[in-house]
């Protein structure tokens, strides 16, 4: 068992309907963390981003804030993590213990839509914007080492999920993955939910690929990976 000292802990998608009773878990049981909340939209226009925010009033002495990351712009995630490791090295914040990767992204009822770098936006929001995010910061965590938090569902496997209608599967050129033919036929909602379940297989496979990593690079910070399977 990995033991870490209290320290800064990042929630990507902070306002969704899954992470706001984790935070209030992590605000009650762990008061002594620190709380960075990444968040699309940070204005309380946003219904969800205001519940998060009414919830944070129950816990006054908390170190907490809410932060604009918006995972469908690499630039700005790269701009995030920046500052972050900048308020590390200065202090501003305790070493990470922990990045929950919690945010995804899904378009049941149109086309493929491309984020500003040109990326297919599912699989950017869902992997590879949290690749960039993590990596970007493994040098912030402390010298006794955190833990990665990835999320995947049964979609990822062929045939468990009911919503299924296209298995997914990793294309043998990669490209695809991030720049997608069009569909054909034009099937929104099964090819959509195609998208999201082969964004969630490649969470799963680099999963398994970054604790490789950190096991050979990392090893003398005991870093320990964990995937949690997220069936909702």
């Amino acid at each position: 068992m990995l033991l870490i000292m209290a320290g800064t802990i990042i929630i990507t998608g902070a306002n969704g309907s899954l992470a706001i009773p984790a935070v209030q878990h992590l605000l009650t049981k762990y008061p002594d963390y620190t709380t960075v909340l990444t968040v699309r939209n940070i204005l309380d226009d946003d219904v969800n981003t205001k519940k998060l925010r009414e919830t944070l009033t129950k816990y006054s002495k908390a170190d907490t804030s809410i932060r604009k990351l918006d995972l469908a712009n690499l630039s700005a995630v790269h701009d995030f993590a920046s500052t972050i490791a900048a308020e590390v090295a200065d202090g501003s914040l305790p070493p990470l213990t922990s990045i929950v990767c919690n945010a995804y992204y899904w378009n049941l009822v149109g086309d493929a839509e491309t984020t500003v770098d040109g990326y297919e936006k599912t699989f950017q929001v869902t992997h590879l914007a949290h690749a960039a995010l993590v990596l970007r910061l493994l040098g912030s965590f402390g010298s006794n080492g955190g833990r990665v938090v990835l999320f995947s569902t049964d979609a990822h496997w062929p045939g468990k999920n009911s919503l299924e209608k296209y298995p997914p599967a990793i294309p043998d050129d990669l490209t695809m993955l991030v720049k997608p033919a069009a569909d054909k036929p034009s099937d929104n909602f099964g090819r959509g939910f195609q998208r999201y379940a082969v964004s969630k297989l490649a969470v799963v496979m680099w999963m398994y690929a970054l604790n490789r990593y950190l096991e050979k690079v990392y090893i003398y910070r005991r870093s320990l990976m964990e995937v949690y399977w997220d069936h909702s």
